[in-house]
């Protein structure tokens, strides 16, 4: 005669087991932003300190994380001062995306038209029109179609142009 034993699958207990580990999850996220943000401060302020140019050489003689993960690091340490990371549930790069998301999510208000603004327009459009190279002109017009964006204008209503005058195409956002 043989016996089969049916194993017992206590399913209280595994809930328990789950949502003990969801609650460790969230908390090591949270830890893992919190010591992002460490990091980030800390950076930037090395940032500020190490020579114009140098801070990637300095990230790699002197850090034990990488340029990427240091950049992470500090968008994470200047987005915090806006959003309290014991609020968010995540790690580091869903914090990143949910950022990025509200940013986009965001209607942008057109700042007002100076006339610094305006000199500056211009001076994009005299490099897209006779720049030294194409490549130079392309991303002179480029510029002047994302600064007039800026705006909520047109490169051609940026630089006082009527549209059957135009000298260049400026690219379209999408």
């Amino acid at each position: 005669m043989t016996t089969t034993i049916e194993p017992v699958i206590d399913l209280p207990f595994l809930a328990r087991e789950i949502n003990d580990a969801h609650r460790q999850v969230l908390f090591h996220g949270k830890s893992m932003l919190m010591e992002a943000k460490r990091a980030g401060e800390a950076l930037l302020d090395a940032k500020r300190t190490v020579e114009h140019g140098k801070f990637k050489a300095w990230i790699k003689a002197n850090c034990g994380c990488s340029y990427e993960s240091a950049k992470e690091y500090m968008r994470v340490a200047k987005h915090s001062k806006r959003v309290d990371l014991h609020l968010f549930d995540g790690g580091i790069r869903a914090f990143l995306d949910a950022i990025a998301a509200e940013r986009q999510s965001e209607p942008s208000t057109p700042r007002e038209f100076s006339r610094e603004d305006a000199e500056r327009a211009l001076k994009f459009h005299a490099l897209a029109t006779r720049g030294a190279t194409e490549g130079e002109q392309a991303a002179a017009s480029s510029k002047l179609a994302s600064f007039a964006k800026e705006f909520g204008m047109t490169p051609e209503a940026a630089v006082g142009e009527r549209p059957s005058h135009r000298l260049v195409t400026y690219p379209r956002e999408a």
